[in-house]
């Protein structure tokens, strides 16, 4: 089950500091660009960029010219390793608009926004999933 525990806008001038969360953490990279350090590793980020991390993945960002995110957290990530893996958004910038009408959905919360945003955030893991088995593929 992918419940649903928070989603945020990020503006981030300077990036964030080294941090962890108890749970499935899914970063959408808006605008701008920068370095994202997952456990040790460094990895460059920019727009359009996601990052699935699993619970307790020591995590920060760091960035010149700052950036925006989405980052979501949820509790599970069904047949998903606990690795932290990378992708980007389609041509239709799909997630992008999964992400968009998340946000809206939990801060208007229609009638029946809790069904809603399980849908959005289990269709979001869908394109993540099929992106990984394409990758196997390869």
């Amino acid at each position: 089950m992918n419940n649903l525990l928070y989603l945020e806008l990020n503006n981030a001038m300077n990036g964030s500091s080294l941090h962890i969360h108890d749970c499935w953490e899914i970063v959408y990279y808006i605008e701008g660009s920068g370095i994202i350090n997952i456990n040790g590793k460094e990895i460059n980020f920019k727009k359009g960029d996601i990052f699935c991390l699993p619970p307790w993945s020591a995590q920060s960002e760091t960035t010149t010219e700052g950036f925006r995110s989405y980052p979501l957290c949820i509790d599970d990530i069904e047949d998903f390793d606990k690795e932290f893996m990378v992708f980007h958004d389609n041509i239709h910038n799909d997630c992008l608009n999964i992400f968009e009408r998340l946000y809206r959905n939990i801060h208007t919360r229609p009638k029946n926004w809790q069904m809603i945003s399980a849908t959005l955030i289990q269709m979001l893991c869908e394109y993540m999933k099929s992106w990984k088995e394409e990758r196997k593929n390869i």
